[in-house]
């Protein structure tokens, strides 16, 4: 298996040759590049990406330096073929199948996450691959923390121009092989929590320290967990999803070591990240986290009672209401291919009346039953269901947005629960005694 050797200077000219842009024009995008990168990329590698995206071949100035058996991932660029690895599995998305568009049958895919502890400053050491077709059964039976060989792969750039590994037809697949041992513990280049402001996806995954501000969520079961939580650096503040965490307190100083920013719906301008591997407790105090992100983000997290007649989009409100019509659940594949389902339903609190959308437990909570139930019962059993709660007084926190199909305003819903009369008559006799004074 070769290595490459990358000259800067005749890719760049090669570049000048086939657009014929100046230089100065040429090495302006190199330099944006690694600005938009946030300075984890070398200069090599953006030239390399420039060339990619003004269509220039580079094949006739990359040239083989030496030959041994695998690579790393920090050794990859695009448009390489027959490549050796051995890397550590950190995360595996279901299987989809999808029609092929130029020939006829079905065609398999399963995406899976994986890492070598090769981690230089140019790169993360972390890289998604695509197992096609017949490699997409074998990607099923595989499990984080495995090792993988894969032999005969290739590279790509993806729609995000994020470098992927692909097997093909060609590629040969080998799940834990003897003798071959590659550390456990992976991490990806640390970053800042201000790096991942709204809209950049220039950093597929990245490594944080924190300290935890909230714990939003936890919940527990005897197989796994899953906790969101506020966290902070100096510099930044973010929402984190972790799913196995243990046990975990506010206050605690952790470290992220692989994780990666998740796209966010139109409006929303927090910062969402979710880790891929298990989070580390920090002993030692290494800053001071900036309150003032806190309370920002705390300001887009809190949720304010309000009747739907005085909704806005970008509001995040409590609704108190009947819920009038409930629609039955679809099922579909969300951006980590995982498999989940979406309802709908209207309520109404007598001033308007407002759609309210519920994905996954969010509608396994308004039914009052588990998602693996919804998944697998049938349809007359969820239309029983759906019946039941009709007509039930709700109270509903989420976030106001405009549907981009009906042009009105839906609620994307964030928790879901009965109300409780008590409580509402609380919060009457609180706002009239205000109103008196």
């Amino acid at each position: 298996m070769s290595t490459y050797d990358i000259s800067f200077d005749e890719v760049v000219e090669k570049i000048i040759t086939e657009t014929e842009k100046s230089k100065t024009y040429i090495l302006k995008l190199i330099e944006e590049k690694m600005s938009d990168f946030k300075g984890l990329i070398s200069q090599d590698a953006a030239a390399l990406i420039v060339a990619k995206e003004e269509e220039v071949d580079i094949s006739s100035v990359v040239k083989p330096i030496k030959t041994r058996e695998t690579l790393t991932v920090s050794e990859l660029f695009e448009g390489m073929k027959s490549v050796n690895l051995v890397l550590r599995v950190l995360h595996i998305y279901p299987m989809k199948e999808f029609t092929k568009k130029e020939k006829k049958g079905k065609g398999k895919l399963v995406k899976a996450v994986l890492a070598d502890s090769a981690v230089l400053a140019d790169s993360t050491g972390v890289i998604s691959a695509c197992l096609w077709n017949q490699h997409a059964e074998f990607g099923t039976l595989l499990t984080k923390g495995d090792v993988l060989m894969m032999k005969g792969a290739y590279t790509r750039m993806d729609q995000k121009m994020h470098l992927e590994l692909h097997a093909g037809n060609s590629t040969v697949l080998e799940a834990n092989p003897l003798d071959v041992n590659i550390p456990k513990k992976i991490s990806a280049p640390e970053i800042k929590i201000e790096m991942l402001s709204e809209g950049s996806e220039e950093i597929p995954y990245f490594s944080f320290i924190a300290q935890i501000m909230k714990i939003v969520t936890f919940k527990k079961t005897e197989d796994s967990s899953f906790a969101s939580m506020m966290v902070a650096d100096n510099t930044g503040a973010a929402v984190l999803r972790v799913y196995n965490c243990g046990e975990i307190k506010e206050g605690e100083f952790i470290r992220v070591p692989v994780a990666y920013k998740k796209s966010n719906r139109e409006g929303d301008k927090r910062v969402i990240i979710t880790s891929l591997a298990d989070i580390e407790k920090v002993g030692t105090i290494p800053f001071k986290p900036s309150l003032e992100k806190v309370e920002e983000l705390q300001k887009l997290q809190d949720y304010t009672r309000k009747y739907i007649r005085d909704i806005q989009k970008g509001d995040y409100v409590e609704i108190r209401g009947t819920l009038v019509e409930v629609f039955e659940p679809r099922v579909f594949e969300n951006e980590d291919s995982d498999q989940n389902l979406v309802m709908s339903g209207y309520v109404d609190d007598g001033t308007d009346v407002v759609m309210n959308v519920f994905f996954g437990t969010k509608a396994a909570s308004l039914l009052s039953k588990d998602l693996e139930w919804l998944f697998n019962a049938d349809e007359e059993k969820i239309k029983s269901v759906i019946r039941s709660v009709r007509g039930k007084e709700v109270l509903v926190k989420g976030k106001v947005q405009l549907n981009n199909y009906s042009k009105k305003l839906e609620v994307i819903v964030a928790s879901v629960e009965e109300a409780n009369p008590i409580t509402e008559l609380q919060i009457l006799a609180a706002a009239t005694s205000q109103s008196a004074e």
